[in-house]
């Protein structure tokens, strides 16, 4: 994603949109963190030998 032009949060907070882009801005870092986490978690369960 990228970069909201600071002139324009007014117009969008006024039609609810700036609401709407930081929740799905806060959705893409949650999924981003627990990709990371699933990630870290199948590299140690390999590393122990728990997985093929």
């Amino acid at each position: 994603m990228g970069v909201v032009d600071r002139k324009w949060i007014p117009v969008l907070q006024r039609d609810g949109r700036y609401t709407r882009l930081l929740q799905l801005l806060e959705r893409k870092a949650l999924q981003q963190r627990l990709a990371l986490r699933m990630h870290q978690l199948i590299a140690r369960r390999r590393t122990d030998g728990d997985l093929h």
